[in-house]
């Protein structure tokens, strides 16, 4: 495998935590808003609306990366797999 071939698919297989970190981002908004509308109408207001958002953007955050990085791990494995069968056939011509 050629070097630059490995450097186009490198940030691939490394995207865990920024595609975490804009998951969350976008997250974050309306898991607030939805903690805000349960929490405003039953207590004080105070850490729990913003605390609960963390939490459950996080959660979800996470998951969505999960599968995610598990789905281009397996393309990922597919492609390299198939160049090595390539490469066999190539082999066996000569």
């Amino acid at each position: 495998m050629a070097k630059s071939e490995k450097s186009k698919r490198k940030p691939l297989e490394y995207l865990g935590w920024g595609l975490w970190s804009i998951c969350f981002v976008v997250l974050y908004g309306p898991f607030f808003y939805l903690s805000w509308t349960v929490t405003v109408e039953s207590m004080r207001l105070g850490v729990l609306p913003w605390l609960m958002a963390f939490i459950m953007a996080a959660f979800l955050a996470g998951l969505i990366t999960t599968v995610a990085n598990t789905i281009l791990q397996r393309r990922l494995e597919a492609a390299r797999k198939e160049e090595s069968r390539a490469e066999k056939k190539k082999k066996n011509k000569k």
